[in-house]
């Protein structure tokens, strides 16, 4: 508590000047609590891009791994009417058939890795905003209580921070 602020007056500090501290500190206070909202709304929202973009990804890559499948699927239908046709044809063609299961396997499993990249990816970033917003819920409740003490701390419970000109006392209470 910065004292030297503080004016005295005959029975100790002046009301004037505690009320004029006080206005200050309740300045300071919104001031600060202001900024972290704004922080924290803007990290919310590059969050919420940034899941949108995963969400987007995600979607293409299954779609993808849709359109794989079912091409490997009419290519097996392909192979086994080959079967039928041509029976010197059959050793080439499962040559051909072995290798591409291989490749589709690989890319089957290199998308699997994708996919679970980005759910990882997209679980850190639930993470970090939880806790965030866990984050911001402390400090709200951090300032309510220095508020509740500077509330306490006063002679009247009914003291407010700030005085209209005409003297009527402003109708905000702590």
């Amino acid at each position: 508590m910065n004292l030297e602020y503080l004016k005295k007056g005959l029975f100790g500090y002046t009301k004037s000047s505690v009320y004029q501290y006080l206005a200050t500190l309740e300045e300071e206070f919104s001031s600060q609590l202001l900024k972290k909202e704004e922080q924290a709304q803007a990290a919310a929202q590059q969050y919420q891009e940034k899941i949108s973009q995963l969400e987007q990804t995600l979607s293409e890559t299954r779609k993808q791994l849709e359109n794989q499948t079912k091409e490997q699927s009419l290519i097996a239908q392909t192979l086994m009417e080959a079967k039928r046709f041509a029976q010197n044809m059959q050793k080439e063609a499962e040559e051909k058939e072995k290798a591409y299961q291989e490749q589709w396997k690989a890319a089957m499993q290199k998308k699997e890795q994708e996919l679970q990249t980005l759910d990882t990816q997209l679980k850190q970033i639930r993470e970090m905003f939880g806790t965030m917003l866990h984050s911001l819920d402390e400090q709200a409740q951090s300032t309510q209580k220095q508020v509740q003490k500077l509330k306490e701390s006063c002679p009247h419970k009914t003291i407010t921070l700030l005085e209209q000109k005409n003297g009527e006392k402003d109708k905000r209470l702590l």
